[in-house]
């Protein structure tokens, strides 16, 4: 199998997904992150959602001396409302529905799991799982699609018009008319494919055909006079076989902080993109330079609103946090 066609093909922003990620790093500490989304049974009934983060650093001969673990199981309904949600990690197990039963995991869902403590704070890793089911909303969105395609014309007059430089006013989506969001999802590999070693990446679990996917990695690691070097990868795609996923949305983000923690440097390399405008989002993350992690989200918000940021690469952005935890085990 070599695409999913969806409708009529509208222009594609970006078809390059990653070969392969780079090996671990002497010396560094990686995170890397997965949620599925899978539909409970179709889209529209509900969505079984399963993820798990995990924190390694890498000694100076490439071996890794420290490993931390995180898991997360939930289920919702189909308009994304919880049904059930559990959460682990190396030190306990803790069921969080009765306090986030009902709830939506789309907008707003992000104050709620504020209001968990400081223990499920946005930079640990559970709270970085819990902090993707907002963006697992918008993926589990093209999941539907994808399997139900949607009558041609469905663009037209489209409320997202706006909201993302994707669909800036004018731009590629917002004047199509009869076309499909989707078009060709691109052959990419499976993330067995993409890793160089068992060591690289997590273990995952096989996962049913039709699952939406969600995938960061960041590595950090010391460069020049005391500055920290950030490398990073996300992925959005669809589990269509065995050896084969669709690619959806991709980024890799390179950066840096100074000795002082502040964002100095900050370049985005679109890999695969829906539709013909999304590239351009890229080039906004430059206003984000001197912050520190923990102000990304509100440069986020500030900066890269609307036309001028990408839902996907605002949360990448976002993700950059991580690094105040990750630096305890780099120093």
């Amino acid at each position: 199998m070599s695409s999913s066609t969806v409708g009529i093909p509208l222009a594609r922003g970006m078809d390059d997904p990653m070969p392969e990620l780079w090996p671990i790093r002497a010396n560094s500490v990686r995170r890397t992150v997965t949620l599925h989304g899978t539909p409970d049974p179709n889209w529209a009934s509900g969505i079984l959602l399963s993820g798990i983060a995990r924190d390694i650093a890498i000694g100076p001969g490439g071996e890794i001396t420290w490993v931390h673990s995180a898991g997360l199981s939930a289920r919702t309904n189909g308009v994304g409302n919880i049904l059930m949600i559990e959460v682990s990690d190396d030190a306990h197990h803790r069921s969080l529905t009765e306090e986030l039963k009902g709830r939506n995991i789309g907008p707003g869902f992000r104050g709620h799991v504020a209001k968990l403590g400081d223990a499920y704070s946005e930079s640990s890793l559970i709270g970085c799982l819990l902090d993707e089911l907002s963006g697992m909303r918008h993926v589990a969105g093209y999941g539907s699609i994808v399997s139900a395609p949607q009558t041609p014309g469905f663009l037209s007059n489209s409320p997202q018009v706006g909201t993302c430089a994707g669909w800036r006013a004018g731009g590629v989506a917002a004047t199509a008319s009869g076309e499909s969001i989707l078009g060709d999802l691109p052959t990419a590999p499976t993330i067995h494919q993409l890793i160089k070693s068992d060591d690289a990446w997590h273990y995952e679990e096989e996962v049913p055909f039709g699952t939406m996917q969600r995938r960061r990695l960041l590595d950090i690691y010391r460069g020049n006079d005391g500055a920290i070097n950030i490398e990073m990868w996300f992925r959005d795609s669809l589990h269509r076989a065995v050896d084969e996923d669709g690619a959806l949305h991709e980024y890799v983000v390179t950066g840096e902080l100074d000795s002082k923690g502040v964002l100095v440097a900050a370049h985005a390399t679109p890999r695969t993109l829906p539709m013909g405008d999304c590239p351009l989002a890229a080039e906004h993350v430059t206003l984000l330079l001197g912050r520190t992690p923990n102000q990304l989200d509100e440069g986020v918000r500030t900066h890269l609103r609307g036309e001028l940021g990408c839902t996907h690469l605002n949360d990448a952005m976002r993700f950059i946090r991580s690094t105040d935890v990750m630096l305890t085990q780099l120093n």
